[in-house]
């Protein structure tokens, strides 16, 4: 995992933070851009576009690798009333229709792996986190068809996926 804020902030941090306020929800969201965009652009169009403070998830994965985009001390804002008590994990690619296809490969896969194990780093830190899906906080589709379950359990996802 790259800690790639630290690269793109200096103190005084633009954002507010939770105190010593646990999460309640890890949340799971799909970019719905290209699967192989750059975490680059997407903090640049949060922060331009949608005059966010910033890239608004606290990791983006990509098919290429898991970025710490924010430190869990700090609000997202992804989840509208919801931030205060979340902390946010969004993949790269639009997944409302399916898998993207550079999400099938097995580079991608140790990726998800990756990413699993800091879910459970999360959960240890946390315990009583809830594992919802944007959707199951806001009215939006995201993150399509993508499920905590297929991101915990990848490796299967991805072998049932060679097998059909």
């Amino acid at each position: 995992m790259t800690e790639i804020w630290k690269r793109w902030y200096r103190k005084p941090y633009p954002w507010a933070t939770r105190g010593r306020t646990p999460p309640v929800y890890l949340v799971l969201h799909h970019t719905a851009g290209p699967a192989l965009q750059s975490v680059e652009v997407i903090r640049q169009y949060h922060e331009r576009s949608r005059g966010w403070p910033h890239i608004g998830y606290h990791f983006v994965a990509t098919p290429k690798g898991v970025y710490k985009t924010l430190p869990l001390t700090v609000h997202p804002v992804c989840v509208r009333q919801y931030n205060p008590q979340s902390i946010c994990v969004a993949i790269t690619g639009d997944w409302s229709n399916g898998v993207p296809r550079e999400w099938t490969t097995l580079e991608a896969r140790g990726v998800m792996e990756e990413l699993a194990a800091i879910v459970a780093q999360i959960r240890r830190a946390y315990p009583g986190i809830r594992l919802v899906r944007h959707m199951d906080l806001v009215a939006t589709g995201c993150p399509g068809i993508l499920t905590w379950d297929m991101v915990l359990n990848w490796k299967e996802e991805v072998s049932d996926a060679q097998e059909s």
